[in-house]
């Protein structure tokens, strides 16, 4: 059937890509409003089931045996895995993540998790491995601050702001398929090897709270888990941990709110900080008819300065693992390091450090007031050549009156 829109082009000029008359050939000027082969009406004798089977996705039914698998897995390319950078964790891994796993890290609020995450992503920026980073609970100043602490040593910024770490500045209005579209676009501008989400339960929409919650997280767990296999990379997802007694360790039944959290994961890791023993809860009492303080209430510091993690659920290999690590310099170092800093160490370090990030802060504030004035200055000159040319405009049109008036 001829489309009334479409234009006779010959072989040659469909070759070369032109119109004997110079024209650029374009896909109306073939097809007219028909573009897509899809949208095509079946050959004559073609029935509307037959068209759908060649349409559909062929899916291999054929039933191997399993010498022919082991044979097929031998000439396969060994599974590139991306390290962590925490190498206790990376030993558990044997060598780190591989593209299509899933790991959730889970712990109570103001715990560390997000700063495990970062951790993570800083490591893999220091070996050249890009990052995709989708923050909900942080903006990304705080975000982007938290990143050049870790990336301070003694008053020194040892990458000056070239970490291969990429994040958007709006996600209040993230959904799966809104995050998938961002995965498609970092892998293909920046070639992304890592994708970490924070958090879950943002994912999760507030006004279904009489619904069966847990089959709706399942769902979206579910749904991140494919996005991970579908485009062959690794996630990292944080969840919350349902509430847990001061003195009780997270395990593999606290993420909140579904079973299908760890049941879809590959990797679930706990992390809780370290209470200090002597430490107790403020104590509120009347004393001289005056309110004791908080900090009366307190007998020592809450927590010492160790964070433990665990990893309570393995899909590749079922082995757990335990380990400790402590704080130094925005980021998370194991114990041993931790005390190897913190004995050699003493608070000029930290003044030289604060004093080199106000420095680089100031900068960076000077730089961007200069790039605001040169912004004033240009929209002011734009302003100024529009009035210009509606004052001549309006001149134009008084001495066309003028001379109308005078011919009259």
């Amino acid at each position: 059937m001829e489309n009334k829109n479409s234009k006779t082009i010959t072989l040659t000029e469909l070759d070369e890509g032109k119109t004997t008359s110079g024209e650029e050939i374009t896909p109306e000027m073939v097809f007219g409003d028909e573009k897509k082969v899809e949208d095509l009406p079946p050959p004559p004798g073609v029935s509307d089931q037959a068209v759908s089977n060649f349409t559909q996705p062929v899916a291999d039914t054929k039933i191997y045996s399993y010498s022919e698998m082991v044979e097929e897995l031998k000439s396969m390319p060994v599974v590139p895995k991306i390290p962590t950078g925490v190498e206790k964790l990376d030993s558990q891994l044997d060598g780190g993540l591989q593209g299509g796993e899933l790991m959730v890290v889970s712990a109570a609020t103001k715990n560390g998790k997000t700063l495990f995450a970062q951790t993570i992503a800083y490591h893999q920026a220091q070996k050249e491995i890009p990052s995709l980073f989708f923050s909900m609970e942080m903006s990304w100043q705080e975000l982007t601050r938290k990143f050049i602490d870790m990336d301070w040593e003694v008053g020194l910024m040892k990458n000056k702001g070239t970490l291969p770490i990429f994040y958007p500045k709006e996600t209040h209005f993230a959904s799966i398929e809104w995050i998938e579209d961002q995965v498609i676009k970092a892998k293909r501008e920046f070639g992304i090897k890592m994708v970490f989400i924070d958090h879950l339960h943002f994912l999760i929409p507030m006004d279904v709270a009489r619904k069966n919650v847990s089959l709706l997280v399942g769902h979206v767990m579910r749904q991140i888990k494919q996005l991970a296999v579908k485009h062959n990379i690794p996630i990292l997802l944080i969840a919350h941990t349902t509430k847990l007694r001061t003195d009780e360790a997270p395990d593999v039944n606290s993420p909140r709110d579904s079973s299908f959290i760890v049941q879809e994961a590959d990797f679930l890791v706990v992390l809780w900080r370290e209470r200090n023993q002597a430490s107790t809860k403020p104590k509120f009492g009347k004393k001289n008819k005056t309110e004791l303080t908080v900090e009366e209430g307190f007998q020592d510091e809450v927590f010492t300065g160790k964070t433990v993690f665990s990893v309570e659920a393995n899909r590749r290999t079922g082995e757990g693992l335990r380990w400790a690590m402590g704080v130094v310099n925005g980021r998370f170092h194991d114990w041993e390091t931790y005390l190897y800093i913190e004995a050699n160490s003493g608070p000029e370090d930290e003044i030289a450090k604060r004093h080199a990030r106000e420095a680089f802060f100031d900068n960076v504030a000077e730089k961007q007031g200069e790039i605001n004035k040169e912004k004033d200055k240009e929209a002011e000159q734009i302003l100024m050549e529009k009035v210009k040319a509606q004052m001549a405009s309006d001149q134009e049109a008084i001495d066309n009156q003028i001379e109308q008036k005078t011919l009259i």
